[in-house]
């Protein structure tokens, strides 16, 4: 009888034991919610703080012009940038490989994460394209801004040989 109470008490503990684990198993899961809640309002509040005029402004001052005050569609300008990925771009043979090596990558980790896992991978994901479209985005702006600035100062240089009727600068 003593051997089946040491027994009986070895498993009560043993399921305390599990019990616990339970509980710290879905606390951490809610407090990783609350963590994700709290990263996605963080990457929301700066979505929509950056915009195109930050990264005319920012052309600004990295290259001392003032591109930002000649530039007046940007709308048009944002716009013309989403056309642009959307309608006009065609993937890159590079671009097609890496596609294929990441599903064999993320199918391999379905076998291996747990869901939990998997969630935070697709949240972590999510981030990095973000990360990637604003920095594609930027340097679409840069190029734009960098094609006005180079047409300004052309236009600053040459326009006495243009009024003067010099045509071998016609094509200015």
């Amino acid at each position: 009888m003593e051997q089946k109470e040491i027994e009986v008490k070895k498993l009560k503990k043993e399921i305390e034991t599990l019990e616990k684990v339970q509980n710290n198993l879905q606390q951490r899961k809610e407090d990783f919610r609350d963590m994700q809640k709290q990263l996605e309002e963080k990457l929301e509040e700066l979505e929509d703080k950056t915009d195109l005029k930050d990264y005319l402004e920012g052309f600004d001052k990295e290259f001392e012009t003032h591109t930002a005050k000649r530039i007046k569609e940007t709308p048009l300008l944002i716009s013309l940038f989403n056309e642009f990925v959307q309608e006009i771009y065609q993937p890159s043979p590079v671009y097609k490989k890496a596609i294929k090596i990441k599903s064999e990558i993320m199918e391999e980790m379905k076998k291996t994460f747990t869901k939990e896992q998997l969630e935070l991978v697709e949240k972590y994901q999510f981030c990095e394209d973000r990360i990637s479209d604003d920095m594609i985005e930027q340097a679409f702006i840069y190029g734009y801004a960098m094609n006005d600035e180079l047409k300004y100062e052309a236009i600053r240089k040459y326009q006495n040989k243009i009024m003067n009727g010099d045509e071998k600068n016609e094509r200015i």
